[in-house]
């Protein structure tokens, strides 16, 4: 239990970490906050077979989902990982996606 309560106050302080981290004055993490919106970007879903977003990992956090710091890394890379195969290499996303982990 105690262990379990160490793992989770070590993941929340990690994704406050990733939620408040600023690249020349912005919030990197703006755009992956949440998915984009189906109706709108419908390619994006035929492409990208996982889609995973912040809320998504915070929830997981909260909801002690996450047994090590292991898991929550794999949801974060397959979150960056979505977004640099969605988006052109060198793109403002693109590279915001590389500067979460």
């Amino acid at each position: 239990k105690e262990h379990e309560e160490n793992i989770k106050s070590n993941l929340k302080r990690l994704y406050h970490h990733v939620r408040t981290l600023k690249f020349e004055g912005r919030l990197v993490c703006e755009l992956f906050i949440e998915r984009p919106a189906r109706e709108m970007y419908p390619d994006y879903y035929a492409l990208i077979k996982s889609p995973i977003d912040l809320k998504t990992i915070k929830k997981r956090v909260d909801t002690n989902k996450y047994k090590s710091h292991n898991d929550m890394e794999a949801d974060m890379q397959l979150l960056v990982h979505n977004a640099q195969i969605y988006n052109v290499e060198g793109s403002e996303v693109y590279e915001d996606a590389s500067r979460l982990m």
